[in-house]
């Protein structure tokens, strides 16, 4: 809590001598993306990891944090938070079915259970 408790010290200190950006990075805005990446880590730490940033978006409305999913995507960029994705279940390739079929009339004309038929 003490880093949280340091923002918000400088969220008040920056707003108190009203600056809101600066290159430096301790504007208002800089205080600001810093809670906001604090939140997200929260969040994100809290959902294992499995939440992207339209997820954590709604997450964060629901508690009452007002940003754009654009800059929640920005700051989870910015700052490397990814979400665990789901692999994809993958087929067979067309050559792979084509061998099983082939193997099979095989096996079907060696047995005698399809007839030999040709085809002109």
């Amino acid at each position: 809590m003490g880093d949280e408790d340091q923002t918000r010290n400088s969220i008040r200190k920056a707003v108190g001598s009203r600056k809101f950006n600066s290159k430096r990075g301790d504007g208002l805005l800089s205080a600001v993306n810093r809670v906001l990446v604090n939140d997200i880590k929260r969040v994100h730490r809290d959902t294992k990891g499995r939440y992207g940033s339209p997820r954590i978006h709604v997450e964060l409305r629901a508690q009452g944090r007002g940003a754009s999913r654009g800059r929640i995507e920005r700051l989870m960029r910015r700052h490397g938070i990814r979400a665990i994705m789901a692999r994809l279940a993958r087929g067979k390739s067309f050559n792979q079915q084509a061998i099983e079929i082939f193997l099979h009339l095989a096996a079907s004309r060696a047995a005698g259970d399809l007839k030999q038929e040709h085809v002109v």
